[in-house]
């Protein structure tokens, strides 16, 4: 990983998550960037499939509850990476996704009744085990910060309702200091995975951390791996000295759009990966600088669409698979079910009939 990068670069460098398959859920303060976004690109590189919030313009409010929320949803959320840290320990947007994810009635439904499983890592460039305790070191240093909690860290807390009992107005339970975030992360989310006596691996051990992980999530395809660091390296965004011919570039648009493939005359044309700043990836083919001919695309909640695209749109034969686990196959027009198609209900139901518009309308 070249180091000289900066946190931009690495971020852009981050691969979307792939929702559909299984993942890991990143929890980390954007404080240890620097430290976290390597982290996260080596791991890509193994093929690991990772949630993290690049796509989020902040944490508080609705970005975080349909982003950060969603991911912890999602029955392929097969563990949290907290990345522990002076920062992280003192972060209310780590505090609720942690919370979530052990006491959200929604999650543990998904999850069983311990919720998802966190795997802690050491994040922090001053704090080695080795020489201080975890318990030691939260409650002598990181706990002592009295700096005030703002207004958006009280609106992310209380998302959901879950930590109502931290934030009543005028009660001796309300967290006013930064370092009273620190306390309840140590009781109630480490304690319980062994506190004090808690081995943390370290952030430059990889393999450690890599073995602790669902070997299912490292799942990444040689197609989903062009928008990672060990593809990336390869495409160049130099201008080519013909400009007429075909090339590999990596573009990123005004809007916050990103595009990685073939290019020509400064057009999108070929093969290529387009990440939308909302989220959104399509990954197929492009003609004329729009989705053209077959591809896939998914968007920022997990709705997954393979097959034809006509100047932009969804449009010929291809399959749907809904976030709830139904799924169809058939003709679409305007990247709606339109024409003869068969639907496949998570329940085992299969209805196959005639569709305008998403309404079936007549039994084949």
């Amino acid at each position: 990983m070249d180091k000289t990068m900066d946190i931009q670069t690495m971020r852009n460098r981050i691969n979307s998550c792939y929702m559909d398959q299984p993942f890991v859920f990143v929890s980390y303060s954007k404080a240890d960037a620097k430290r976290v976004y390597p982290f996260v690109l080596k791991l890509q590189e193994m093929r690991c499939n990772l949630w993290i919030d690049k796509e989020l313009n902040k944490l508080v409010g609705k970005n975080w509850q349909m982003g950060a929320v969603q991911a912890m949803l999602s029955e392929n959320c097969k563990a949290i990476l907290f990345m522990i840290s002076e920062d992280s320990l003192k972060s209310a947007p780590v505090l609720a996704e942690l919370t979530l994810s052990r006491r959200f009635i929604k999650v543990l439904r998904k999850h069983g009744a311990d919720g998802i499983r966190i795997i802690p890592v050491n994040a922090d460039a001053k704090w080695s085990q080795s020489k201080v305790g975890l318990a030691t070191w939260i409650t002598n240093d990181v706990s002592s910060d009295a700096a005030p909690v703002t207004e958006d860290d009280l609106a992310c807390m209380d998302i959901g309702g879950l930590l109502d009992k931290y934030i009543l107005p005028d009660s001796i339970n309300r967290i006013e200091e930064k370092g009273e975030i620190a306390h309840i992360i140590f009781e109630d989310i480490l304690k319980p995975l062994g506190g004090g006596k808690m081995t943390v691996a370290g952030i430059e051990d990889i393999e450690t951390i890599r073995n602790n992980i669902d070997g299912s999530c490292f799942c990444l395809t040689d197609e989903q791996m062009l928008g990672s660091a060990s593809v990336i390296t390869a495409v160049s965004s130099e201008v080519s000295e013909n400009p007429q011919s075909t090339s590999v570039r990596r573009h990123v648009y005004p809007n916050g759009d990103i595009y990685e493939g073939e290019m020509k005359d400064g057009l999108r044309e070929g093969r290529g990966r387009l990440v939308y700043k909302n989220g959104a990836v399509y990954e197929g083919e492009f003609r004329n600088d729009m989705c053209h001919g077959r591809g896939v695309y998914r968007s920022p909640k997990g709705l997954k669409y393979e097959g034809d695209f006509v100047n932009g749109e969804r449009e010929g034969t291809g399959k749907y698979t809904y976030l709830n686990g139904d799924v169809y196959e058939g003709g679409i027009k305007s990247g709606k079910r339109h024409g003869q198609g068969r639907f496949y209900f998570k329940t085992g139901e299969v209805k196959e009939c005639e569709w305008c518009d998403n309404v079936p309308v007549q039994k084949i």
